[in-house]
């Protein structure tokens, strides 16, 4: 049974009023409506082990097997450790960067945005030093907030005023 089907038989559960009594059918859609959280909440596990990384981390993977001619996983792993663009990630998620390499993956193509107390991350003003902010008080702000294709890039400029990383 994978994810959809569970959440598909809790709606229809959660839907049907097994008994007389509304306090015990409406405890009883409490307790499936938590459950339809928590199975929300869980990753569906992708196809063949395939898990998702940064275009980056791809990037390096693709490279790496394209210009050996005997590929060998150990040496593309130590080519992600030690990378730039690809070595916090990999320190990060050791598992994940085998798991990849050894079972292949997809691309996260999600986008990340930097939010600060109320404000949300434009970029830097023209002098390329100041960080700029917008206040979360109007609709739409959240969407013009500065996007970043990668988690580790937008943590990393997080870092520099204490911001915390959203998924768009």
């Amino acid at each position: 049974m994978n994810k959809t089907e569970v959440l598909d038989q809790l709606k229809n559960e959660k839907s049907e009023r097994n008994s007389l009594n509304d306090d015990f059918n409406e405890g009883r859609a409490g307790g499936i409506g938590y459950a339809i959280n928590l199975v929300n909440k869980l990753e569906e596990q992708k196809p063949n082990g395939r898990v998702k990384i940064p275009p980056e981390v791809a990037t390096i993977i693709k490279m790496s097997r394209e210009s050996e001619c005997d590929h060998h996983v150990g040496d593309t792993y130590d080519t992600l450790r030690n990378d730039t663009s690809s070595k916090e990630w990999t320190t990060e998620h050791p598992k994940k960067a085998m798991q990849a390499l050894v079972n292949g993956y997809e691309i996260d193509n999600d986008k990340y945005i930097i939010k600060l107390n109320n404000m949300y991350f434009l970029g830097f003003g023209e002098d390329g030093t100041s960080p700029t902010f917008a206040i979360d008080n109007q609709p739409g702000v959240r969407e013009g907030a500065r996007c970043f294709s990668s988690r580790v890039e937008a943590k990393r400029v997080a870092t520099l005023f204490e911001g915390e990383v959203e998924t768009l």
